[in-house]
């Protein structure tokens, strides 16, 4: 699937926050098209790696009302990587993922608010 594909069908999945299996889909399609690891995806969110890996395979959602934000996170997340030249079809570009590395890094990114006391 296209980046821009996949961003089209993350913002269609915030309107309707209620389906299981299209939240795990779209959360391993986004780590797939941007060669992102459950660390990666657990220090976007401000959560462990085995949440993020229970995301992954499917034996854990968050609440339907929290899913479209985490929606909008990956959509921006593939918005960034739409930013940066890289030959997608090729496995060993990390073009992707230098650039979420490069943003994310140097300190803990809670756009949900999660963390928040």
């Amino acid at each position: 699937m296209s980046l821009e594909r996949l961003k089209q069908e993350l913002k269609a999945a915030m309107l309707d926050p209620q389906d299981e299996a299209a939240f795990h889909r779209l959360v391993n399609e986004t780590m797939d098209a941007l060669h992102l690891q459950d660390e990666d995806i657990a220090r976007e969110f401000g959560m462990t790696r085995s949440t993020a890996t229970r995301w992954m395979d499917g034996t854990a959602v968050p609440h339907p009302a929290m899913r479209p934000p985490v929606y909008r996170t990956l959509a921006l997340l593939v918005t960034e990587a739409l930013s940066v030249p890289c030959n997608c079809d090729d496995p060993t570009d990390h073009a992707h993922l230098d650039h979420y590395n490069a943003l994310h890094d140097g300190g803990l990114h809670d756009p949900l608010g999660l963390l928040k006391a």
